[in-house]
């Protein structure tokens, strides 16, 4: 795994801007670090289309230095698209539902059980609303409470993934579509082969979204497995582990068989970026490309972040015929 630390090389100055472009760790082809930012900044249109073609070419873009208030969260958002009420309802915040809130500690969200070690918060790697057919663009996160231990978020670039894969895997993977439901606890775990987690206590919100799921609000979906970004014409390899069911058409076994290479493909952490939250920080990523994940919280401290929702719709999922079935 890359580590978060600070970024050497060259700084660029935005045309026309106060702030300044860095890459946002060694190694990584990925992401960009842009400090500085303010409020006045984003009333320029040229800023904003300048900013949106940077997320698009980037995938990962880290604010610091700049101004970070919710207001500011929100209206930066706007930026990159119009926002969303998330899917998941029980995490609004319950006076700006623009904005959902991630509580990382054992009372506020699920513990689990994570290769022996026990966390609050934890997520595995996934996309974002993956389980419906018109998954979100993306979302700026900021972390308001960052626990002493603990609570980092990783990304891992689905582009650069797809471009590491053997030619005979590339061949063998055309074509082909992922089912993805919302399940009811550890069903949703199925795909992560370098991570055995168990839920060991449920969140507080855990029975409505269960009562949901059973009352059919969340039908299984289905999404290319390979798609082209439309602006640069580079390939994505479009696959959750956090969610992913089975390949439709393909018999059970050898279902299984690929969406575990494929996982192991795309979850292999050398090539994943790490970051440590520092006061002020926000992050947008791009969520048709990239992937992430909450590394989650030691019991005994506390993480609490707020994310926008950015609106989209890449125009190639579906709900699955006779969905309700695995």
């Amino acid at each position: 795994m890359i580590g978060a630390s600070e970024a050497p090389g060259a700084t660029e100055r935005m045309k026309g801007m106060t702030m300044d472009l860095i890459p946002i760790s060694p190694g990584i082809g990925f992401g960009l670090r842009i400090d500085g930012l303010g409020a006045r900044d984003i009333l320029d249109p040229e800023v904003r289309r300048t900013l949106r073609e940077l997320w698009i070419e980037r995938g990962l873009l880290l604010f610091r230095g700049g101004d970070h208030d919710p207001d500011f969260q929100v209206e930066l958002s706007r930026c990159f698209g119009e926002l969303q009420e998330h899917s998941v309802k029980e995490l609004l915040h319950p006076a700006r539902r623009e904005l959902l809130v991630l509580r990382g500690e054992a009372g506020a969200a699920a513990v689990m059980n994570v290769n022996g070690a026990e966390l609050a918060g934890f997520i595995p790697w996934h996309s974002d609303q993956i389980f419906t057919a018109e998954i979100n663009h993306g979302g700026i996160l900021s972390v308001e409470i960052q626990p002493e231990v603990g609570g980092n978020t990783g990304f891992i670039d689905r582009i650069e993934a797809y471009a590491a894969l053997s030619d005979e895997m590339k061949v063998r993977i055309s074509g082909l579509e992922v089912a993805y439901r919302l399940d009811i606890g550890d069903r949703n775990f199925r795909f992560l082969p370098y991570q055995k987690v168990r839920m060991t206590q449920r969140g507080p919100f855990q029975d409505s979204i269960d009562e949901r799921i059973a009352n059919g609000a969340f039908p299984t979906v289905v999404h290319p497995l390979v798609y082209v970004q439309p602006e640069t014409g580079r390939k994505v390899l479009n696959f959750s582990p956090m969610f992913a069911s089975h390949v439709p058409g393909m018999a059970r076994e050898e279902s299984d068989a690929l969406l575990w290479e494929i996982a192991r493909h795309i979850t292999d952490e050398t090539r994943a970026y790490d970051h440590v939250w520092r006061p002020g920080d926000m992050l947008l990523w791009d969520n048709w490309r990239m992937i992430h994940t909450a590394r989650g919280v030691p019991l005994g401290y506390r993480r609490e972040g707020q994310r926008t929702t950015i609106a989209g719709d890449y125009a190639l999922g579906r709900v699955l015929e006779g969905a309700g079935a695995d």
